[in-house]
């Protein structure tokens, strides 16, 4: 098991897992319910491993409400506490995590929960860069990025960033060097928000890969016990990902 970094902090953002209104873009091809229970799996099984990674583990939900707030309090792990967002832009939405913990001195970082293999290794490679760096991120292969960590507050630098685009990363590194921050960029990884995305995470889940060039360069170092079920779920249920 890894051992937790000193001094951090790993933020998860999170949806409660309501159908049609979860994964809009992989419900397109699996419904709306598979959408909303393979999202459910996701944060469960992040939920369950991140606390071994970092002194503190914050879950950010995207939404308060009776039914958002008992989903996520009856499945904490230890060592983790559950905020909500508030209200904005997914910019100023990150800002404010980032500025609950800038006065600690904490290395901060956060994650979404549309990765769910993401590898450990990554998270602890983001950690230690942020002993020498201002600002750390993974990119992600649609644009984005699937991880980001700073160490102060962000003041501007989430500002501006045109989110969900190809553009995202690049206007994130723009943003790093109009601030006069260091960035450190780690390896890519991939979201799962598409029907190709999710094979992919299911190859992942039975076998690692093997292909050198692939843009996925970490070793699998999972579990996702509770996703790879519902996937078996899926497939006895006759949901054929490579017919999709």
């Amino acid at each position: 098991m890894m051992s937790g970094a000193p001094g951090s902090v790993l933020g998860l953002f999170a949806k409660y897992p309501e159908p049609g209104r979860t994964k809009s873009r992989l419900a397109a091809d699996i419904g709306d319910i598979q959408a909303a229970k393979l999202s459910a799996c996701f944060t469960c099984d992040l939920i369950s491993r991140l606390p071994a990674m970092a002194d503190e583990t914050v879950v950010a939900a995207a939404s308060e409400n009776a039914a958002c707030r008992a989903w996520f309090e009856a499945r904490l792990a230890a060592r983790t506490r559950l905020v909500f967002q508030p209200p904005g832009n997914l910019g100023e939405r990150v800002s404010w995590f980032f500025r609950q913990f800038a006065a600690t001195g904490a290395r901060i970082v956060l994650i979404g929960s549309d990765s769910p293999d993401l590898p450990s290794s990554l998270i602890a490679e983001a950690f230690e860069s942020l002993l020498t760096a201002d600002v750390v991120a993974a990119p992600a292969a649609d644009g984005g990025f699937v991880l980001v960590g700073l160490k102060d507050d962000p003041g501007v630098l989430f500002e501006g960033i045109r989110w969900s685009s190809e553009d995202t990363f690049n206007d994130l590194v723009a943003a790093t060097d109009r601030t006069g921050r260091s960035l450190r960029t780690l390896s890519s990884w991939y979201d799962v928000d598409t029907i190709q995305d999710l094979e992919l995470l299911s190859k992942r889940l039975v076998l690692p890969p093997v292909d050198a060039d692939s843009a996925v360069t970490h070793p699998f170092t999972g579990p996702c016990p509770e996703t790879l079920q519902c996937l078996r779920e899926m497939s006895s249920a006759g949901t054929d990902l490579e017919k999709q």
